[in-house]
């Protein structure tokens, strides 16, 4: 239990991968209560079927920091399988 939530601020969200207020998380499934301390155990390891936009994101702008302009499907494909 790594992740806390902060109930009256801003936190990351690892599901959603978006900024959310605290009161939010409060519906979430994966949100746990210990000792009046509140905690999110989303495992990122264990829904690794999803690609997270950020990181397909990350390998685009690599690309454009490195020169280029443009990439063909399948190098595109491999790119992002390699994540």
């Amino acid at each position: 239990m790594d992740r806390p939530i902060i109930i009256n601020s801003f936190n990351l969200c690892p599901l959603t991968q978006a900024t959310t207020l605290g009161t939010e998380c409060l519906e979430c499934e994966y949100m746990q209560v210990v000792a009046e301390e509140y905690f999110c155990i989303y495992d990122d390891d264990e829904n690794r079927d999803e690609l997270s936009v950020k990181e397909i994101i990350m390998v685009l702008l690599n690309l454009l920091s490195d020169g280029r302009t443009a990439i063909g499907r399948d190098e595109l494909i491999r790119k992002i399988s390699d994540m």
